[in-house]
């Protein structure tokens, strides 16, 4: 290689190593600003050049670092629109949590220890903080988990419908967070645990599990709910073992 080609080699790397450092820069600057201005979800970002000139960088620059942010889930972005702070949800966790578990740095079961650990909780504090509109939604997802027990791909949406909910009545946030990073999982995994339930009447009796433990919110029997949440994850967990998964 000669000199004058390993300058300019030597120099494409100066450049990008510097704009990645400007984009790294760039992206926490935004993370800063967003908590100095107290901006909360919905609230709108200043204009591509305001940030250009706040950080001393390209509008090339900030446009790769709202969208470094708005791939984690920090920001929405939208043709026409200055980007909006995001409200949290684990969509993008999910991502992560099922290449782990695809790739086998997580297993199965290890997402069911978390979501037996977090879950238990959720129906417990449910009990307590569960609104009449919740309840009423409950009922409505369990009604048709009833008149679906033939179609496992509805049931299983109709399950995790049903847990989120459970997550969200809990009134904690990051209960809902954490259960919404776990959905890619709980949705390729549940048709094979409904499939592994058998008979139908097996599959029913499942469902009405799910009814019991929603009842329970509804009635705020805390210790009744504890217990049909732990009957419904030692039901699931033999049929996931059953399943081959580990």
């Amino acid at each position: 290689m000669s000199d004058r080609t390993t300058m300019i080699a030597d120099e494409k790397k100066r450049r990008s190593s510097t704009t990645s450092t400007a984009a790294s820069d760039t992206v926490n600057g935004i993370i800063e600003l967003i908590q100095a201005e107290g901006l909360g979800p919905g609230d709108q970002l200043q204009s591509e050049g305001v940030l250009a000139e706040r950080f001393g960088v390209s509008r090339g620059t900030v446009r790769e670092s709202v969208r470094a942010l708005a791939q984690i889930g920090v920001l929405t972005v939208s043709n026409g629109r200055r980007p909006e702070l995001a409200p949290i949800n684990g969509k993008n966790i999910a991502v992560l949590i099922n290449h782990a578990v695809q790739t086998a740095q997580v297993s199965v079961l290890q997402t069911w220890d978390l979501r037996q650990t977090l879950e238990t909780r959720s129906v417990y504090l449910a009990c307590l903080r569960r609104t009449d509109e919740q309840i009423a939604r409950m009922n409505e997802i369990v009604d048709e988990m009833r008149v679906s027990v033939d179609d496992v791909e509805k049931l299983t949406d109709l399950d995790i419908r049903l847990h989120l909910l459970w997550a969200e009545a809990a009134a904690n946030p990051l209960f809902l967070l954490v259960q919404q990073s776990l959905e890619l999982v709980m949705r390729w995994t549940g048709p094979v645990g409904y499939a592994a339930l058998g008979e139908f009447e097996t599959v029913r009796e499942h469902i009405e599990l799910h009814g019991q433990i929603s009842d329970a919110i509804a009635r705020r029997a805390t210790g009744t709910a504890v217990e049909k949440i732990t009957e419904h994850f030692n039901t699931a967990r033999n049929c996931i073992i059953d399943s081959g998964f580990e």
